[in-house]
């Protein structure tokens, strides 16, 4: 019986104290319990304090002290690249999260020597060298790109910057050379990259595009399918 009592008293000062807490603080008596019996989401709500802070104070020391580890190297990358500091980056263990921490800062740094620290990378080596190259407009950087989707992407953003036709010369897939060569010739208003299509129907495609970005029938003539060359006519004559 005495025992009973007694668990009945503790069991009633944890009400009261609880209830102290909730009328102290002004929050409701279930986000109470569950912060006493879930300490997780303490946890969490403890990081995100320190998160904001450390990013309001560019303070990784204040990073390296959150618990959750992914929370943990976000924070890291955050401060890592407002400082342009790829020391902060070396704290981090996890190495997608670190190589994602080297790019950024290359990035912002406009730093291409940074992209060496992620050569063994595939996929952080061909967004490090791919923003450098489009960024400075330098299709150079793009062969330091493992050949393939994002090597032709990068040949064709710097063409789409530069307006530089030469540049579509160095891409391998045909479907994004053909852009390239469509895109140049009607922003350029030149014939010559419609010729480079081994498609002839591409190329007369190509030409009529050209006729109508440029509002010029002159084009038309040199269009070899003759039911895509009067199509191309009737663009300028109304019918």
């Amino acid at each position: 019986m005495a025992k009973k009592l007694k668990k009945s008293k503790l069991i009633l000062i944890t009400l009261i104290f609880l209830l102290f807490l909730s009328y102290v603080y002004k929050t409701d008596i279930k986000e109470i319990t569950s912060r006493v019996v879930n300490p997780d989401k303490l946890a969490k709500e403890n990081d995100v304090e320190q998160y904001n802070e450390a990013l309001k104070n560019n303070d990784e020391l204040l990073c390296l002290q959150i618990i959750f580890e992914d929370f943990k190297n976000e924070c890291l990358v955050r401060v890592a690249e407002a400082k342009e500091d790829i020391s902060i980056c070396e704290k981090i263990l996890n190495s997608k999260a670190k190589y994602s921490c080297y790019t950024g800062i290359s990035q912002i740094s406009n730093d291409v020597e940074i992209c060496k620290l992620v050569e063994e990378d595939e996929y952080w080596n061909n967004v490090c060298y791919k923003n450098y190259a489009i960024a400075n407009n330098n299709s150079d950087y793009c062969w330091f790109i493992q050949k393939g989707t994002q090597n032709n992407a990068c040949f064709y953003e710097v063409v789409v910057k530069t307006l530089d036709w030469e540049g579509c010369k160095d891409i391998t897939d045909e479907s994004k050379l053909n852009k390239c060569n469509n895109m140049i010739a009607q922003k350029s208003g030149i014939i010559e990259p419609c010729y480079q299509m081994s498609n002839i129907i591409d190329r007369d495609a190509c030409i009529i595009r050209l006729a109508r970005a440029s509002n010029d029938n002159k084009y038309c003539e040199e269009i070899k399918y003759s039911t895509i060359r009067e199509d191309c006519k009737k663009i300028f004559t109304g019918e």
